[in-house]
């Protein structure tokens, strides 16, 4: 079995464990100990069990298609309901890439994973700042790349190969490049990297803010462009991606519109269009790709259970008691002896709980209603409307709409857990409830009710048990 020992880089390092039964490695199988299954009780804490909650009116952003999506989201924290909103919302999103989500080795893994998505995380080491997290369809099988790079100093690159069924494999390089990074040893390193993409013979797709302005004409964009045309990469975006306001003495006020997120790909031929919104409240708008022939389906994630809820528990364990457990004494190892358990009690079982099969879909905190949406929603059409008129009149809406959103999502998640946390008095539900805050999932497990050893002990209470289970069983680290 695996446990978690610690976090690395935000993620969490597992410590291996071989268990292994002193009976069976001394080949002492004759006299079997009594199985006690009359004790047992089974629980029904399954998926299927989950409570009814309101749900928000999701409605999707993007149109209908595979989409590879960016955005530089100036910090994950007070944004984090809205991406998880968006996923479920959308449909056939391949890769979300976030950059500077401004995360610390200290926030919680489990904080931000999105059910039907796995979660690649790569926190900044030193200083504060950057950060990249990914965000991979279940659907999709993936492999991380390592890149031949070195001395990339707060340069953040991160290379994921998507496997599709179907097709060949699609290379999504996600890509933060800080404002002071920008210099000759990070055309280098960009040089380097076309070179190594190009070498896989797949499609590649490089996403991220160069905090580069393509919009304007200087030797870092010749750079850059001369780079890309070198290893046939094609840069598809060609609109603003970052619309700023600020005061100036002089003028009263100065618009500035930078094209700083590219998108780079070697088959602009595979893709129908460029996407773009501006989301979340962030300062940088979301863009993405949109593939021209939806060959890929996303499948449903699928979890098999059983439901123990209706089971007679005196039949069942009738049933059991009355099983022979003489072909264990053929078993050539404790692995094997445990297979041939399993499946003799599995086929009892079956006739029981059949193994049932549901789509799990996602669902938005509750906390979350459809007020803090609509709120979200004005605050991104202001957005939209300021950088297509450019007018401070509406920038200030839009900043008010923003501080109004941020405040109204705070006030509501405090208030709910607040209230949740004052009607608990007992500590079971307490922990629960922390479970939920910080979205942990735990695994289901059967109490050990009794044990009977092969001298005739029985062992029915905590200290009994524990010492029946250390003088059993070895644990040796590997």
């Amino acid at each position: 079995m695996q446990k978690p020992t610690g976090l690395a880089n935000g993620l969490p390092v597992y410590h291996h464990y071989d268990w292994s039964c002193v009976h069976c490695e001394k080949r002492t199988l004759e006299d079997l100990p009594t199985l006690p299954f009359q004790n047992f009780s089974f629980s029904s804490t399954t998926d299927s069990d989950a409570q009814e909650e309101e749900s928000v009116v999701l409605q999707p952003v993007f149109p209908k298609g595979n989409k590879l999506l960016y955005q530089n989201i100036n910090g994950l924290k007070s944004k984090f309901i809205e991406i998880k909103k968006l996923l479920f919302s959308e449909n056939n999103v391949l890769l979300l890439g976030l950059s500077e989500t401004k995360l610390q080795p200290r926030d919680l893994h489990s904080q931000y994973e999105i059910t039907g998505y796995s979660m690649l995380r790569y926190d900044r080491i030193s200083g504060e700042g950057g950060g990249t997290i990914i965000y991979v369809n279940d659907s999709c099988d993936y492999e991380i790349l390592d890149l031949p790079l070195s001395e990339l100093g707060n340069i953040e690159c991160n290379v994921v190969s998507l496997k599709l069924e179907g097709t060949k494999p699609i290379i999504v390089c996600v890509v933060y490049v800080p404002p002071k990074e920008v210099n000759e040893s990070m055309f280098k390193h960009f040089l380097n990297l076309c070179s190594f993409l190009r070498c896989t013979g797949n499609e590649v797709v490089i996403m991220g803010d160069f905090n580069i302005d393509l919009m304007q004409r200087s030797h870092h964009t010749l750079k850059l462009r001369q780079i890309s045309e070198e290893f046939d990469f094609t840069q598809k975006v060609k609109f603003p991606t970052r619309v700023q306001c600020r005061y100036d003495r002089e003028t009263d006020y100065v618009v500035t519109s930078t094209l700083l997120d590219h998108i780079y790909t070697n088959q602009p031929n595979m893709y129908s269009s460029v996407l773009s919104n501006e989301f979340a409240g962030s300062d940088h708008k979301m863009i993405g790709l949109q593939r021209k022939k939806c060959k890929i389906r996303i499948l449903p994630r699928v979890i098999e259970y059983r439901c123990y809820r209706s089971i007679d528990q005196n039949k069942l364990s009738t049933e059991l008691i009355k099983l022979s457990w003489k072909c264990l004494k053929y078993a050539k190892d404790a692995g094997h002896a445990l297979d041939m358990f399993e499946n003799v009690v599995l086929a009892v079982l079956v006739g029981h709980a059949p193994l049932k099969k549901r789509v799990v879909k996602g669902h938005v905190s509750p906390w979350f209603t459809n007020v803090l949406a609509s709120l979200c929603k004005v605050r991104d059409s202001l957005k939209t409307r300021f950088t297509r008129t450019k007018d401070p009149v509406i920038y200030n809406e839009y900043k008010a709409a923003r501080n109004k959103a941020n405040t109204e999502i705070c006030r509501a998640k405090r208030s709910y857990f607040t209230q949740k946390f004052t009607e608990f008095n007992d500590s079971t539900n307490v922990w629960n409830f922390m479970n939920e805050l910080i979205n942990y999932r735990s695994k289901c497990t059967t109490k050990i009710v009794k044990l009977v050893t092969n001298s005739g002990i029985v062992a029915e209470n905590d200290e009994d048990l524990c010492s029946e289970l250390s003088n059993n069983f070895i644990i040796s680290d590997s």
